[in-house]
């Protein structure tokens, strides 16, 4: 806990405030005595989630019905103000610590704990799920120990709080390493990502490190959507039903209540609160610091931590090709990254002669040393203007696209050459022609060229004729997914009758990428044998050091009004779009 600065509150509410204990996506976080003496924990909302009049709305139906959530193990709202200048949130005070704290300083922790504080995790999910809610946050920052058993804390709130990053730039909710691929991807979140999300708290947990390493937002974004679990640092034992809890598919991960019975006593106790007698659940060096702040001694910031416990097969390593890196001064990448987008459904795409995409090393460090820059040109557009549309048809493509507008919030129009360490001395490994970044001058070029290891297949200069069946004439709206994050896509297509095809990719930024402009360029390509293949000819309005990119997909007759398919550059992988 910290001692109150000039610019905290001395009271919220009926509360008089008296440390504070932290700060989220949402807002501070305060202890406060009710004028009884019972201590709370009162999260104040952000100035710029304050200002929104649908947020508060949102706000107020979030918290009603967190109010009915009234499991043993979660920390239960006991007073709120929506209507407040600014909005607050009051919860019970959990005297303990939080578990990334208690896994910093004392290390993994062994198989009984690990599986007793799954089975009290479990639990709180299964109230804030009975409640018709689901977390979409859980993470060991929000999971706090006590003698009596662990409480999750920020349910219920999140989808308030995510909703207005839709319409805010700047504000995103949840946490990279512990979201699940659909929160990622834009797909309906339901239970089943809560459960993805147990299993990644209880991977770290147990080996001291989540299950999709460590490193920027975006690199672990990427390796949670397409990436294997790293599970050789957590006991045998475990990996099972961890593993289980990270399947991709939320259909393949198991019910809460299979969880409950897997980990309950063989007589299947109903709830496990009996697990949770003495603070002997804990860890010892965990048990004694948790007695500590119960009797009214924190653990004190400097103390020594007890050595972790070594994974049996060592934690994830940096082997392997080199991440991508920002070239420019570094800004800190989000803490938090939306855990709701609007794209359409994400899609395998065909693999054709691209292959799998080439997954990030587990460790994603966050800034790497220059690549000179080359180019030297004007911008040729403004960031979060339309395109600038050309004459002739392309042209009326364009106008097509703006009109049509862009709704979906999806997977990232990236920026590559140096970004991705593709530029001259770079052994990265990487290569892209995507929507890039440099820290040189800008240029510009009409004719740009893909370049990186895997590009897509220039589309034939005499195609044969389309065979007739399929028509993808018109605006297809969605996203796609490179290494570094979010973008929304609006693909607008003009297919002929002799099998060739005609595009303008046009992108634009998500919340988690708020400083992703928009732009777009022209495609020419082919669409026979329902594959179309689409490679960039020209900008149309291009962002400052930005390049193109080139798709290519297999259009299914048997889902008319779906198109997905593989993005080629630097660790691109594949696009989902719907017909608009």
């Amino acid at each position: 806990m910290q001692a109150v600065g000039a610019d905290d509150p001395e009271q919220i509410g009926p509360y008089r405030v008296v440390g504070r204990l932290g700060a989220g996506g949402m807002g501070r976080v305060y202890l406060a005595r009710s004028k009884g003496g019972r201590a709370v924990a009162v999260k104040v909302v952000r100035p710029e989630l304050a200002e929104d009049r649908e947020f508060r709305q949102r706000f107020a139906r979030e918290v009603a019905a967190a109010r009915r959530v009234n499991g043993v193990f979660t920390a239960g709202v006991v007073d709120a103000d929506a209507e407040g200048d600014p909005p607050w949130l009051a919860t019970a005070y959990v005297p303990g610590v939080s578990l990334d704290t208690a896994v910093a300083r004392h290390g993994a922790w062994d198989v009984g704990p690990v599986t007793t504080l799954a089975a009290g995790l479990a639990e709180a999910l299964e109230a804030i799920h009975a409640s018709g809610l689901v977390h979409r946050d859980l993470k060991p920052s929000n999971v706090l120990l006590a003698a009596d058993g662990p409480r999750v804390i920020d349910f219920g709130i999140s989808t308030a709080t995510e909703a207005s990053a839709i319409t805010r730039t700047g504000v995103v909710i949840g946490t990279p390493g512990f979201m699940s691929p659909e929160q990622l991807t834009g797909e309906r979140v339901g239970p089943a990502s809560d459960v993805f999300a147990l299993g990644a708290v209880l991977a770290f947990t147990a080996s001291g490190s989540g299950p999709f390493g460590t490193g920027s937002a975006q690199g672990l974004m990427y390796r949670i959507v397409h990436g294997t679990p790293e599970l050789d640092g957590v006991p045998a034992a475990l990996r099972p039903l961890i593993a289980r809890c990270l399947a991709k598919s939320p259909d393949a991960r198991p019910r809460i209540d299979e969880l409950l019975a897997e980990l309950t006593d063989a007589e299947g106790a109903a709830h496990t609160a009996l697990l949770f007698t003495t603070a002997a659940w804990l860890p010892s060096g965990v048990a004694e610091a948790v007695r500590a702040v119960r009797d009214g001694a924190p653990e004190s910031p400097d103390a020594a931590p007890t050595p972790p416990r070594t994974p049996p097969h060592g934690a994830p390593t940096t082997t392997g090709p080199r991440p991508p890196v920002p070239h420019v001064p570094p800004t800190p990448p989000p803490a938090y990254v939306p855990t709701a987008f609007a794209g359409g459904p994400p899609g395998g795409g065909a693999q054709g002669v691209f292959g799998p995409p080439t997954p990030p090393p587990m460790v994603t460090p966050t800034w790497g040393s220059p690549t000179p820059g080359t180019r030297t040109a004007p911008v040729h557009g403004i960031p979060g203007g339309p395109p600038r549309p050309s004459s002739g048809r392309r042209g009326a493509i364009v106008g097509g696209s703006v009109l049509a507008g862009v709704l979906a919030i999806g997977l990232i129009a990236w920026q590559s050459d140096n970004i991705f360490g593709t530029g001259s001395g770079s052994d990265s490994g990487y290569g892209g022609s995507s929507p890039s970044y440099s820290a040189g001058a800008p240029s510009y070029s009409d004719t740009p060229t893909p370049s990186g290891s895997a590009p897509v297949a220039a589309a034939s200069d005499s195609p044969s004729a389309s065979d007739g069946k399929a028509d993808l004439s018109g605006q297809w709206d969605g996203n796609y997914v490179c290494n570094q994050g979010i973008t929304g896509l609006a693909l607008t297509i003009e297919q002929h009758d002799d099998g060739t095809a005609e595009a303008v990719f046009s992108f634009y930024p998500a919340p988690s990428n708020p400083e992703v402009p928009r732009g777009s360029f022209a495609m020419e390509g082919t669409f026979t044998n329902n594959v179309l293949t689409l490679r960039a000819t020209h900008w149309i309005d291009r962002p400052d050091n930005f390049d193109s990119v080139n798709l290519r997909a297999t259009y299914d007759t048997s889902t008319p009004d779906h198109l997905d398919g593989q993005i080629s550059g630097a660790s691109c992988t594949t696009f989902s779009t719907q017909r608009s």
